[in-house]
């Protein structure tokens, strides 16, 4: 496979070589059909679900569906951190928070940011869910781990 991939499809990719994925997925993933957590592996889809990260936090931390092999990352986190999956309960959604105290607006820092305002205050407000392509989008400035962790 010469496409690159990210750390948590090498995990899978390693359970296809040792022919263990089908009884991974079927142990591990049971909301998962085999022919999604294959697909993952392969890379038809350009990020798994949120649900599917969540569901694997035991086994890949979640950041690592977010960089390709070989990029460099920081996901340095106290061994007792604890995972959310509800962003609004994350680190990341707490710094959004404080953003007009450091930049003045939101208007200008995602100006600043070159990000759209309308799309960026739909996550602030709650108006949209937070989904793998958001959180790709922004991981030069809050790193992905923050999404995940209290």
């Amino acid at each position: 496979m010469d496409k690159k991939i990210s750390y948590g499809q090498q995990f899978l990719q390693n359970l296809m070589r040792l022919r263990e994925l089908a009884h991974f997925s079927q142990l591990c993933l049971p909301d998962f059909s085999f022919t999604y957590v294959y697909n993952v592996a392969v890379g038809k889809f350009d990020f798994p679900s949120m649900k599917f990260i969540g569901d694997m936090l035991p086994f890949v931390p979640p950041d690592r569906w977010f960089y390709l092999v070989g990029e460099q990352f920081d996901s340095a986190i106290d061994d007792d951190a604890a995972y959310t999956t509800d962003f609004r309960q994350s680190v990341n959604y707490r710094r959004i928070l404080d953003i007009p105290k450091s930049a003045g607006s939101y208007k200008v820092w995602c100006k600043s940011k070159n990000l759209s305002y309308r799309s960026f205050m739909s996550i602030v407000n709650g108006n949209r869910q937070l989904t793998p392509q958001r959180i790709f989008s922004l991981r030069d400035m809050l790193p992905p781990l923050g999404w995940f962790v209290r």
